[in-house]
């Protein structure tokens, strides 16, 4: 039997707004063989949460360890340093990132956008040459990370409802970057992986799924502002998103799926298994 894969992210341990703690994924953890979680599982880089987000990472580690579940993290922006930047899995038709990597400004509505977007071209350029465009990349969206950490002081800053009505051109920049994110995400499949069916993303915290030039784009939403936290399951040739509930302080999933579609055939290119919407028939994120 294959094993049954569940891909998280952004759960950002350790942080007010983030997700509850590593003991609320009991259930998620035992409703699987395999928990990914793809980018910013813990605030290890901002001082003031580093200590709370590394006990409630050895705590996600621990849940994980007694039901028997294999935990992979990936690196994001906030855990550069963590894991890998990419997997993949079902032969290759899935692809699985964080996706700051996308974009050379990580978040362009940060304050720290320029700072980053600098760090990021002058790294990509230096280890271009010597890694590679795909590993100078992942090394560039590091370097941007930690100017953003620098910039911000303590660790890079996290948006608030209040914090972006005091800067409506950074609303406009996220709305952009949101409108501009899923073909982002399939243009770096067309790069490094062009027969991937599906790649499954977080970062932008908005949660969906959605088609790119016959490609599916899963983004696993967030924990935190202005996210709304999702599952995408594996398990064998049957993919499924799931919305997360909160429930007596246990993430569980939701039982009807936001959608669900079969993986093709690794021989088939196009036209891919499409998404059936099961309680919508638009993003999750708007739900």
């Amino acid at each position: 039997m294959e094993a049954r894969t569940i891909i998280l992210s952004d759960l950002h341990l350790g942080r007010p707004d983030g997700a509850a703690s590593a003991a609320s994924f009991a259930s998620i953890a035992q409703a699987c063989d395999r928990l990914i979680i793809n980018g910013d599982c813990a605030e290890l880089h901002h001082e003031r949460y580093r200590a709370l987000a590394a006990l409630e990472l050895e705590r996600l580690r621990d849940v994980c360890l007694v039901r028997g579940t294999k935990l992979e993290l990936l690196s994001g922006n906030h855990d550069p340093l963590l894991g890998p930047r990419i997997l993949t899995l079902a032969n290759e038709r899935v692809l699985v990132t964080h996706g700051d990597a996308f974009h050379p400004a990580l978040a362009p509505w940060s304050r720290a956008a320029k700072v980053m977007r600098a760090a990021f071209l002058e790294a990509f350029e230096r280890e271009r040459l010597r890694l590679g465009d795909r590993e100078a990349r992942f090394v560039a969206a590091q370097a941007a990370a930690e100017a953003e950490w620098k910039f911000e002081g303590a660790g890079a800053s996290h948006s608030t409802i209040l914090r972006l009505m005091l800067r409506p051109l950074a609303v406009l920049r996220m709305l952009h970057y949101w409108s501009r994110f899923n073909a982002l995400a399939s243009d770096f499949a067309d790069e490094y992986l062009p027969h991937a069916q599906i790649v499954v993303v977080g970062h932008s915290h908005r949660a969906g799924v959605s088609m790119v030039r016959g490609r599916t784009i899963v983004n696993t939403g967030a924990y935190s502002f202005p996210g709304v936290p999702h599952a995408l399951v594996l398990d064998g040739e049957q993919c499924s998103l799931h919305r997360l509930r909160l429930v007596r302080f246990r993430y569980t999933l939701a039982e009807v799926p936001s959608a669900r579609w079969q993986l093709a055939s690794p021989a088939c290119a196009s036209p891919y298994g499409r998404p059936i919407a099961e309680e919508m028939n638009r993003p999750a994120s708007q739900s």
